[in-house]
This record gives C-alpha cells, structure tokens and sequence, in this order.
C-alpha cells in the first residue's frame, strides 16, 4: 500500500472511530438532568473538532471521557 493510501485509510478509520464513540453518546446527551451532561457534550465537542487538530489521524490521540 502507498504512503497515501496508508494515510488516506488512517483518516478514514480515524472518522469512523469518531462517528462511533460520538454515537455511543447519541441518547445521553438527550438527558438534560445528566449528571455529567457538561462533561458530555464537551467530550462531543472535541471529538468533532479532532480532525481540525494537528494530532488527527492518531486513533491513540482521540479525546476520552472521565466516567468516573
């Protein structure tokens, strides 16, 4: 496989891996008394803004949340 294909793969894992932990997100933040709704909707925040950073396609790099 080419260099750019490899990253072209990469990035598109990268955007599925997104598309699925924003989904396992997807009723909670339907909640409005959630006690970590905050916290929720800014982990959805970052993983939507993660393609714009410098660390995108780094699947170790994607944002977590705390559910502690």
């Amino acid at each position: 496989m080419a260099d750019s294909e490899q990253v072209t793969q990469q990035k598109e894992n990268c955007r599925l891996q997104i598309k699925l932990l924003l989904s396992e997100t997807d009723e909670l933040v339907k909640i409005p008394d959630h006690g970590k709704l905050a916290q929720i909707k800014a982990y959805r925040e970052k993983l939507r803004g993660f393609s714009a950073t410098d660390e995108f396609p780094d699947l170790e790099k994607l944002p977590n949340i705390d559910w502690s």
